[in-house]
């Protein structure tokens, strides 16, 4: 077992400006221009992204933005706030043996219905389950919290009357 790490060369730090919609923010990055940054995290994160809060984010080639934001600054802790990520975490600490020992990774965004989950499963025992994997931003006086919106709702927990298994894993990140 071996560590998992972000191997983003060319991340750099910014400064955050304001949220123009859930997944659009513009913060001073690359020069020093007002830029357009992606926010690959449909939560509020209201306490995170704040005007003149450092972040840090990697550039891109493609789409509405050159930006993509990866972590949170907030000057004691990084707090990683890209869900995108968090999945990847999520099926390296399965395939790594380090939470849910013995289960398979069968494939990632496996769709379901007209929605999708975050991943697919199979047991030592050769049953499948799907998960849904929640990255958790919202801390308040040292503990954390989930979901960081009233109206955050997880789809599709209870499955079992159709004989799958669903499992919601939550992430959280200190340093």
């Amino acid at each position: 077992m071996g560590d998992f790490i972000i191997r983003r060369p060319d991340v750099e730090g910014g400064v955050f400006v304001r949220r123009l919609n859930r997944f659009v923010g513009v913060g001073v990055i690359g020069g020093g221009r007002e830029e357009l940054i992606h926010i690959h995290d449909p939560g509020r994160l209201t306490e995170l992204l704040r005007p003149g809060t450092r972040f840090f984010a990697y550039s891109k080639s493609t789409g509405k933005t050159r930006f993509y934001l990866v972590a949170v600054d907030l000057g004691d802790e990084l707090v990683l706030v890209n869900s995108a990520m968090h999945n990847d975490i999520a099926a390296w600490l399965i395939s790594s043996g380090y939470v849910l020992n013995g289960y398979e990774v069968v494939r990632k965004e496996p769709g379901f219905g007209n929605g999708r989950f975050d991943l697919l499963l199979k047991s030592p025992s050769g049953d499948y389950a799907f998960v849904e994997v929640k990255g958790v931003t919202l801390e308040e006086g040292g503990i954390a919290k989930f979901p960081d919106a009233p109206t955050h709702a997880v789809p599709g927990i209870c499955l079992s009357w159709r004989g799958l298994w669903s499992l919601v894993m939550r992430l959280t990140y200190y340093s």
